[in-house]
């Protein structure tokens, strides 16, 4: 496995220990870090071997700058920078928290994934009660958020379970955990602390989906610039200030959009227009999936960097470089050539950047 695969393995693993916890019916004995590191040692070395088990644990005990009461799970003092890129990656992806001393902040396993619509206000109107979310599978079906629901240690041990049972059945690459990960932890909020103004509405998938995202970006990046090939172990060469920078603009968003969906769609004057509309519709969908697949590809992402796709558009997180955008206009140019020849000009790709610290 390389360098770039652990990475991003052990972002979206990072905070494993959470559910854990969560699950355990004495939460306080260890860290989430701790019961995270244990569970990663005990479960994926069936799967990865026992080697790479231990790495990927310590991506789990060590993702934390001066963690309360604990100084030696301090991520600064391993001497590691793969570790700090996750560790850095972690802090930037929970950056939707508001600042809070946490220092006299209680954890509660009890509370439940909050649903994101309890955080919309309408001036003139009261404020409406918020509502959670159970803790059960994304593919169970629809399912409605309820006022008042408390989780239980048994709960989250009944998702660990079926999540534990769905990893023996995988051949575990990035792309395929992200499925599972998806799967389980939609409905598990990223974290449940109590303090006012502190929200519990991104979950724990969202959370270690875009850890992963920003670090590999920033991997792809560092090692782009340094010319390193991931062969090497990057991370050795470099000062671990520059694994942490923020002021350089080593990340962008890549935005694709297809132009003449609707009159592609909708223009239909022959029989059967039901079923060709489907067609069409699920047309531009696939033809949108394949071209992300396509960057995706050539710029070394999985797909823990396809932020968004669906409405005729998508967007990918990725390494703010030359090469990556020459890439990126070379394939959009070879798809407009082909939309060319296939639908004169009824349809075409329009993209652009935004880069950003």
């Amino acid at each position: 496995m390389n360098e770039r695969d652990k990475i991003v393995l052990g972002a979206l693993f990072h905070d494993i220990g959470k559910v854990v916890y969560r699950a355990s019916q004495r939460p306080s004995r260890k860290t989430h870090q701790e019961l995270g590191s244990e569970w990663i040692k005990g479960h994926l070395s069936q799967i990865f071997g026992d080697d790479v088990a231990r790495e990927l644990a310590d991506f789990a005990l060590y993702h934390h700058f001066s963690p309360k009461n604990h100084p030696e799970l301090d991520v600064r003092n391993q001497n590691r920078n793969d570790l700090l890129l996750v560790a850095h990656a972690d802090s930037v992806s929970s950056g939707e928290r508001k600042k809070i001393d946490y220092d006299d902040t209680k954890f509660d396993p009890s509370r439940p994934l909050r649903s994101a619509f309890s955080s919309i206000k309408t001036e003139g109107k009261p404020e409406a009660k918020p509502v959670f979310y159970t803790l059960r599978r994304l593919s169970e079906g629809i399912f409605y958020p309820r006022e008042s629901l408390k989780l239980t240690p048994e709960d989250y041990q009944m998702v660990l379970n079926e999540f534990e049972n769905a990893l023996k059945e995988k051949m575990l690459n990035p792309d395929a955990l992200l499925n599972v990960l998806e799967e389980y932890f939609s409905l598990i909020p990223s974290h449940t602390a109590e303090a006012e103004g502190v929200g519990t509405d991104v979950s724990l998938y969202d959370h270690l989906k875009t850890t992963a995202a920003i670090a590999l970006a920033a991997y792809n990046y560092l090692a782009e610039v340094h010319g390193i090939d991931e062969k090497e172990t990057l991370f050795s060469q470099l000062p671990s200030d520059e694994i942490t920078d923020t002021k350089t603009k080593r990340y962008m968003f890549i935005g694709v959009d297809i132009s003449g969906i609707q009159n592609f769609i909708y223009t239909i004057s022959s029989k059967g227009a039901l079923k060709l509309l489907r067609a069409r519709s699920f047309y531009v969908e696939m033809l949108l999936e394949f071209l992300a697949i396509r960057i995706l590809k050539e710029l070394n992402l999985y797909r823990t960097n396809l932020l968004f796709l669906g409405g005729g558009n998508f967007i990918i997180l990725a390494q703010n470089t030359e090469n990556a955008r020459k890439s990126v206009d070379l394939i959009i140019h070879d798809f407009n050539e082909r939309l060319f020849d296939e639908h004169q000009g009824k349809l075409w790709l329009v993209h652009d950047y935004v880069e950003f610290e």
